[in-house]
Formats: structure tokens, sequence, C-alpha cells
């Protein structure tokens, strides 16, 4: 097993992480639920208070597989994507990995969707 997967079964040792990746038709935006910035898979994501749905799960014929994700209003994703009436596109790419691992590279994608 991974260090990764040796954690996400812990029933005391789990503290997930995750780093949102959303890709823009502009420009590219890097957050982190963690407290601090941090890097992942040489990528610097910033610290903001990003909240998610439940994900869940099944083959892109199921549908409600759609993903709401809450980001602050003063983010510059947001200030460059609520307003517009019909805004560009934006993928999102969940990846995860536990504190007190490494997240350099002991993470996994857990989501990705426009």
């Amino acid at each position: 097993m991974t260090v990764y997967s040796d954690r996400e079964i812990s029933a005391h040792s789990g503290a997930p992480v995750e780093a949102y990746k959303f890709i823009g038709t502009f420009s590219n935006y890097y957050y982190t639920s963690a407290e601090l910035d941090v890097t992942v898979n040489g990528q610097l994501y910033t610290s903001a208070l990003i909240k998610r749905q439940a994900i869940n799960t099944g083959t892109q014929e199921d549908g409600n597989l759609e993903l709401e994700i809450e980001i602050p209003y003063d983010l510059q994703l947001a200030r460059d994507y609520a307003c517009d009436i019909a805004p560009p596109d934006l993928l999102v790419e969940i990846l995860r990995y536990h504190e007190g691992t490494n997240p350099a590279s002991d993470w996994v994608i857990v989501w990705r969707g426009s």
C-alpha cells in the first residue's frame, strides 16, 4: 500500500487536504483547503476557504454527477468568472493528500470535470 492509501483508510491518521486546480480559458487558478499555501506536484496552491459537496460516483452515462464547489467572492477566480453572462470554459481537477505526507508525490485525483 502507498502512504496515501494507509492514511485514507486509517480511522485515526487521516487528515485530508484538497488542492483545486481550475483550468480556465484565459488563466489557471490554484487553491487549497489547507490552512497554509502548499506545493502539490510542483505547483503552488494558495490557501482559501473552499467547500464542496460530496462526490457522486458513476459513469458518464449516469446523471447527477455534477459537483458543487463554493468559493469566496473575493478570489480572483470568482471575479473573473462570476459576472459573465456566458462564462468561458472552466475545468476543475481536485487533488487530495493527507497532512503529514509528501504533497509532492503522495496525492491522488479525486474528481475531474467542468
